[in-house]
C-alpha cells in the first residue's frame, strides 16, 4: 500500500496542531466579577441584600460563592449559602468608623476542551464596605427644657435667704415674697419627674444579638427605679450560660449552636435579649491539590486559637497556622480543633 507524501505531511501537521492545543493555556479569557453595591450605609436593625455578579471566561464555570464579614458581631450575615446573593443585618454600630468588609470568594473551574482535558480550580474575591454609624443620642430633647427650668431652679437652689437671690429678683415683688416664689418652682419641678419615673424599667438597649460558639462576653442592663436584687437567667442553659456579676451586669458564654433568651428581672419587671449562637465552619471542607502545592485552611467564626492535625503526614502535612502542603498522591484528613469542637477537611493529592 502506497502512501502519498502529501497525506503524510497533512497528518504530521494535524498531529502538531493537536499537540499545540493540548499544551496551550486552558482559557483565553479570565473570570471577572463585581458586587452590586461597593459601599453600603445602614442603620441599626436594617437588613439589605448584596449580590456578586460573576462573568466567567471561555471554558470556565462558577462552582460556589462564600460570604464572610470582618465584623460579624455588628454586621451579621443572615443567609450565608452558596448563592451569589447575601442578606446582611446591621446589629450594632460598626467597631471602626471605616466600617466592616463584606467579602465574597467565588470559586470556579477552568477546563480544556481538548485532550488531556485538564481542569484547574481557581478563586476570585470581591468585597464591599458596610458602615453602620452610631445613632445620635438625645441631648437636644433635654436642652429645650433646661432654659425654662434653669432660672427658677437657680433661685430655688439657694434655700437660705442670702443676698444673692435677692439681687437676682430685684424686678420681682419685695424680699418677703422671695421665699414664697422659691417654694412654688420646687414643687412644680419635682412633680413631672416623679410622674415619669414612678415605675421600674429594665432595658437591654436592643432586642437581639449574635455570637459564635465558645465566645464570652458581658452585658450591662439599664434599670431605672431599681428595687431589691436583680435576677438573671437563661431560657436554654445548654446554649447560653449566665453568671451574675452585679445587679446591672451579667457574664454570658455561648456554649453551643442554637438560640436562647437572656432574662433580667427586677421589682416585678422582666426584660429579655434574644441571643443566637452559631458554630464555626471551614471555608472549604474538601480540597484537591497537586503534589507540591499548598493552601491555607480558612475558618469562619473562629474564637481563640485553632489546632490542626493531619491523619496522613506522608500525603499531606499541616502547620500550626493551618497551611497544608501536598506531599504525594493519596488522601488525608485535616482535623481542626476550634471553639471547643472538631472540624474536618478532606484532602486529595494528585500527581
Amino acid at each position: 500500500m502506497k502512501v502519498s507524501k502529501r497525506f503524510i505531511s497533512v497528518l504530521l501537521a494535524a498531529i502538531m496542531f493537536v499537540s499545540v492545543l493540548a499544551v496551550a493555556p486552558l482559557t483565553t479569557s479570565a473570570l471577572t466579577a463585581t458586587v452590586s453595591n461597593s459601599y453600603i450605609t445602614m442603620k441599626v436593625g436594617e437588613t439589605t441584600t448584596v449580590s456578586a455578579i460573576a462573568t466567567p471566561g471561555q471554558n470556565e464555570a462558577v462552582v460556589s460563592y462564600s460570604w464572610t464579614s470582618s465584623d460579624p458581631f455588628n454586621v451579621q450575615i443572615l443567609y450565608n449559602s452558596t448563592s451569589p446573593s447575601c442578606t446582611i443585618k446591621a446589629v450594632n454600630p460598626t467597631t471602626f468608623s471605616s466600617g466592616a468588609v463584606l467579602q465574597c470568594i467565588i470559586r470556579y473551574n477552568k477546563f480544556s476542551m481538548v485532550p488531556p482535558y485538564i481542569t484547574q480550580q481557581a478563586s476570585y474575591t470581591v468585597s464591599c464596605r458596610v458602615v453602620v454609624p452610631e445613632e445620635p443620642t438625645q441631648p437636644p430633647t433635654s436642652e429645650p427644657t433646661k432654659p425654662t427650668t434653669a432660672k427658677p431652679t437657680q433661685s430655688t437652689t439657694a434655700k437660705k435667704p442670702t443676698p444673692q437671690p435677692t439681687s437676682e429678683n430685684v424686678s420681682t415683688p419685695p424680699a418677703g415674697s422671695i421665699g414664697g416664689s422659691s417654694s412654688k418652682p420646687n414643687t412644680s419641678a419635682t412633680e413631672p419627674a416623679e410622674s415619669t419615673n414612678n415605675k421600674t424599667k429594665v432595658d437591654f438597649s436592643q432586642s437581639s444579638y449574635f455570637y459564635y460558639r465558645n465566645k464570652t462576653d458581658y452585658w450591662v442592663v439599664d434599670i431605672t427605679k431599681k428595687k431589691g436584687k436583680t435576677t438573671f437567667w437563661s431560657s436554654n442553659p445548654s446554649v447560653l450560660i449566665v453568671k451574675k456579676i452585679s445587679d446591672t451586669k451579667v457574664k454570658i458564654k455561648a456554649k453551643k449552636g442554637g438560640t436562647a433568651n437572656l432574662y433580667a428581672h427586677n421589682n416585678g419587671v422582666t426584660a429579655y435579649l434574644k441571643i443566637t449562637v452559631c458554630n464555626p465552619s471551614l471555608l472549604e471542607k474538601k480540597k484537591t491539590l497537586k503534589k507540591g502545592k499548598s493552601f491555607k485552611i480558612g475558618i469562619h467564626g473562629q474564637v481563640g486559637k485553632a489546632k490542626f492535625k493531619s491523619s496522613n503526614k506522608k500525603v499531606a502535612t499541616v502547620t500550626k497556622k493551618g497551611k497544608v502542603k501536598a506531599k504525594k498522591k493519596g488522601k488525608a484528613t485535616i482535623t481542626v480543633k476550634t471553639n471547643g469542637m472538631k472540624l474536618k477537611c478532606k484532602i486529595t493529592v494528585k500527581k
